[in-house]
């Protein structure tokens, strides 16, 4: 296939008539949600577009076969996640845990003075997306790691790394260093 067959709109009209329904069963079997699996086919047709135009498809059949069946597996594997994380949270909120437990993670040692505060509040906008809505989640309206991770829809783990990373680029700013 050449990358002029993903530029034309019919082609993709075309796919879906003959291979929507098998697809779309494919996607539904792989993750047994139909929302879920219509999600993983729009993503997988999304992907398709883009490795046409980079000539990438020898086997059509074969390569949305593969992708939706990752695309799937990994939709599966980040909604068990999103679950456990919500469960283990309502979990900790059942027992009480305290406010002072769930910020015990969250280093504020480079916050000195309330001058500080007003210079992080400047800073925030030059860091990347991520990092500063984990910053602004964590440090101004003082969620625990599984909350953030259930806002942003990520791993407690990819939290801690971007909470990490937003730590050194915000102190590197302040300071009038590069980031990161």
């Amino acid at each position: 296939m050449d990358s002029s067959t993903a530029s034309d709109g019919g082609y993709f009209e075309t796919l879906l008539e003959r291979y929507g329904v098998p697809w779309l069963a494919l996607a539904y079997d792989c993750c047994g949600d139909r929302h879920l699996a219509e999600d993983v086919l729009a993503e997988a047709l999304v992907n398709l577009h883009y490795a046409l135009l980079k000539g990438e498809v020898e086997n059509l059949e074969a390569w949305m076969t593969t992708t939706i069946r990752r695309r799937a597996s990994d939709r599966v594997r980040k909604e068990s996640a999103q679950r456990r994380l919500r469960d283990g949270l309502t979990e900790k909120r059942s027992t009480k845990t305290s406010q002072a437990e769930n910020d015990a993670d969250f280093d504020e040692s480079f916050i000195a003075e309330p001058r500080d505060w007003q210079a992080i509040k400047e800073a925030l906008p030059s860091l990347p997306e991520r990092q500063r809505d984990v910053i602004r989640l964590r440090l101004f309206e003082k969620l625990s790691p599984a909350e953030v991770a259930i806002r942003l829809e990520c791993t407690e783990s990819a939290v801690y790394a971007a909470q990490h990373k937003a730590i050194g680029n915000l102190r590197k700013i302040i300071s009038g260093e590069k980031k990161e």
